[in-house]
């Protein structure tokens, strides 16, 4: 007796499937049914397909997921439209990084996650308005406006789009107001079991008379990270940078990594070329590679500026070196672990949501740049070729891949 063939709503056919989540990196077809993944195979059983996708030469991973982007448009001054930087550049998930805060979060959760395409989540900021303001005006991170039990209040609220919160280490915020920001931050994480995403490199300006120095800002910020809690821009150029103006790994920055202290890119305005080729040979390779895109700071939804995205990001550090595999994990497994939401994102393991992202690695002799014009030449680029979004295919429209047309 013949068995009946499966149906699925959505196949992609023939495409390279790295899953580093499954460990499987292979030609492989990918079934989704239902807005879920339904099968990974080289052959899958007898079906029919309500739509049938050749992606033959193209890559095929989980729904990519860019861990800080700034999308609260029109409200957060720097941010962008939540599309544009999320299934329109490639990623299905994003996570708004501290552009909330526990006064506006119930206003980005009504009014931008229900006519978003991509998944939204957010890390508030600790400050109750987050970080608002399209300039970074001191009196936005004072400790006054941080309200511990709102914000605990807020994760037990919304456990669905609330992960993480964040925080400021940089030499201006200590030298105004110390570590009574981190100190509230520490509270609201362990009450709340969410981790502590913290900001490094100089973000406000500094009151000369209480600076703690530049190289001492690494012995202040790490005493309060726990097992889990992320270190913001590794690889920045600020005089208060991690790695700035060093020739090795500070031992101090070893033991935190050591103990389960994870890095995020958080490419923005962070990225400096010269520091990571230095310091990816001594081992600081970052957990987690995320874009930190956003539009140009002092301007409302203006993205003339804006010269960098994730998938050029990743396509930078594929010429400094990384395998297509590592550079994968950074964008769909390790954030998704980072999120707790591995079970549902990050994999095409069955049952997972049905997010794919397929991009093609186009040969050529390409050009990545930092804003600091530091360059590296590369073989290859990934360009975003579709997603899909529980189970619906989308065309990138790719407006801001401007880093990728330049190339």
């Amino acid at each position: 007796m013949t068995s009946e063939p499966e149906i699925y709503d959505l196949v992609l056919k023939g495409g390279r499937v790295v899953d580093p989540a499954q460990k499987i990196d292979g030609i492989a077809d990918v079934a989704i049914r239902n807005g879920r993944v339904a099968a990974v195979a080289a052959r899958l059983p007898p079906h029919r397909a309500a739509r049938t996708e050749n992606v033959s030469g193209s890559v095929v991973v989980p729904g990519v997921i860019d861990m800080h982007v700034h999308n609260f448009q029109w409200v957060t001054g720097h941010a962008l439209n939540a599309d544009q930087l999320g299934v329109h550049s490639g990623a299905t998930t994003t996570v708004s990084m501290g552009d909330t805060g526990s006064l506006t979060l119930r206003g980005y959760k009504h009014y931008l996650v229900p006519q978003s395409k991509t998944h939204l989540l957010c890390v508030p900021a600790v400050m109750g308005a987050g970080f608002m303001n399209p300039t970074p005006d001191p009196h936005f991170f004072h400790p006054d406006t941080v309200d511990i039990e709102a914000n605990i209040k807020l994760a037990r609220e919304e456990p669905e789009i609330v992960r993480g919160f964040k925080a400021h280490g940089d030499e201006g915020c200590l030298s105004r107001f110390g570590t009574a920001v981190i100190e509230k931050a520490r509270k609201i994480c362990d009450e709340t079991g969410l981790p502590l995403y913290l900001h490094t490199g100089l973000l406000v300006s500094i009151v000369e008379a209480t600076r703690p120095g530049p190289k001492q800002v690494i012995d202040i910020i790490l005493p309060w990270l726990r097992p889990g809690d992320i270190l913001a821009h590794p690889f920045a150029l600020y005089p208060d940078g991690l790695l700035t103006g060093r020739d090795e790994v500070p031992p101090q920055l070893r033991a935190a990594l050591d103990r389960g202290v994870l890095l995020d890119l958080g490419r923005g305005h962070h990225l400096s070329i010269d520091i990571a080729r230095k310091m990816m040979p001594k081992g600081i390779i970052p957990d987690i590679i995320s874009s930190d895109v956003h539009g140009t700071f002092g301007k409302f939804n203006d993205a003339s500026t804006l010269d960098y995205s994730l998938f050029g990001t990743l396509s930078l550090f594929l010429a400094l070196g990384m395998t297509l595999g590592e550079l994968i994990e950074r964008v769909t497994v390790a954030p998704a672990r980072w999120l707790r939401m591995q079970d549902k994102i990050g994999t095409l393991a069955p049952g997972a949501w049905g997010d794919v992202t397929v991009f093609d690695v186009v040969p050529g002799k390409w050009v990545f740049k930092d804003r600091l014009r530091a360059s590296v030449v590369g073989k290859e680029k990934l360009v975003p070729k579709l997603v899909v979004r529980l189970g619906e295919v989308i065309q990138p429209e790719g407006a801001l891949l401007k880093d990728l047309e330049a190339a």
